[in-house]
């Protein structure tokens, strides 16, 4: 019995420690990958201004607690300014009244700060300062041009039953857009960074193949944007599971933006003292299953110790998928 039970756990140390590993995609499908990268190559601004030529709306899937995201998200903002198209909706701003958004956006009201609405979306899961850092920097640029800012339109990620008054833009975490439950329709575009699975547990989408190409054979490459329906990267599984069943990525995808590799898995820095003495009470309401003990230690420590709990396993997470990242890169010698 015991010998099965070493077994068993040997067999599921092996199948995590198989998550992490980058597997090269054969050098025939490389060949063919690359060709197509040299030769049709995108910047994500040029991918974004495709669908929109097409008046197409885009639902942008990224990783939730990923700084990389928001680098990604303060270079689409001025591309859409461009585009003169200023209608984005955010996950991290959900549950806020339209009113509320509108006029802290717009510099009409001084009631709300960027903490204040993070807070208002969901204590439990937006306490942090990368968050804080976008939305100023967000409100800043839109005040740049006073006399276009309430020609924006912020809002949050759930999706609405009218269409016209939908933004152009959704960003969404992975794990919150892939239920595939979707019914609106958009172009969808998948940020090209950790994924979590099903299981809860975060993993290298395509089994790292794409990390092994970008580090080893594409230098030039490693920002781009990619048509996953007119490009040979749409026949790549995105998973282990879709290979079983045969899904390929541009069943879910459209469209693909490649991040870079080096310092790619940096988490978000949790915001001190995010919840206090002065608001524990509104924010128990987000934590209805959160245990708390008077006598022992106030509500505020609880909450807060919560964040710190989801930081600290991300960065422990992440640091593992850092460390498999700079294993393959090429020696610099």
């Amino acid at each position: 019995m015991k010998k099965i039970i070493l077994l068993l756990l040997i067999l599921v140390l092996f199948c995590g420690c198989s998550q992490g590993r980058i597997i090269p995609i054969e050098e025939k499908q490389a060949a063919v990958l690359s060709s197509y990268l040299h030769s049709e190559h995108e910047s994500p601004a040029e991918l974004i201004r495709f669908y929109a030529a097409s008046d197409e709306k885009i639902l942008l899937s990224g990783s939730n607690g990923i700084r990389s995201d928001f680098d990604l998200l303060r270079y689409i903002v001025p591309v859409l300014n461009d585009l003169q198209i200023r209608s984005m909706g955010f996950w991290f701003l959900n549950n806020i009244s339209q009113e509320i958004l509108d006029n802290y956006f717009s510099g009409n009201s001084d009631k709300y700060s960027a903490k204040d609405l993070l807070f208002l979306s969901d204590p439990s899961r937006t306490g942090f300062y990368e968050l804080e850092e976008f939305i100023l920097y967000l409100k800043d640029f839109i005040h740049r041009s006073p006399e276009e800012a309430s020609l924006w339109q912020i809002s949050g990620s759930e999706l609405k039953e009218d269409s016209e008054t939908s933004p152009f833009l959704l960003y969404s975490c992975y794990s919150q857009s892939e239920d595939k439950k979707i019914t609106e329709e958009r172009k969808k575009i998948l940020i090209h960074n950790l994924l979590l699975n099903e299981n809860g547990k975060w993993e290298l989408p395509f089994q790292g193949a794409l990390y092994d190409l970008m580090i080893h054979k594409w230098p030039l490459y490693h920002y781009s944007g990619i048509n996953l329906n007119e490009s040979p990267f749409g026949d790549l599984y995105l998973s282990e599971e879709d290979f079983r069943n045969n899904d390929t990525v541009s069943r879910y995808y459209d469209g693909l933006i490649l991040m870079g590799v080096e310092d790619l898995f940096d988490p978000l820095s949790p915001i001190e003292a995010f919840i206090n003495e002065g608001n524990t009470a509104e924010a128990l309401e987000f934590f209805p299953d959160q245990l708390i003990r008077k006598k022992v230690k106030p509500a505020s420590y609880l909450m807060n110790r919560t964040l710190r709990s989801q930081f600290n396993k991300m960065k422990r997470q992440f640091s593992r998928f850092s460390k498999i990242i700079d294993e393959n890169y090429p020696s610099l010698e």
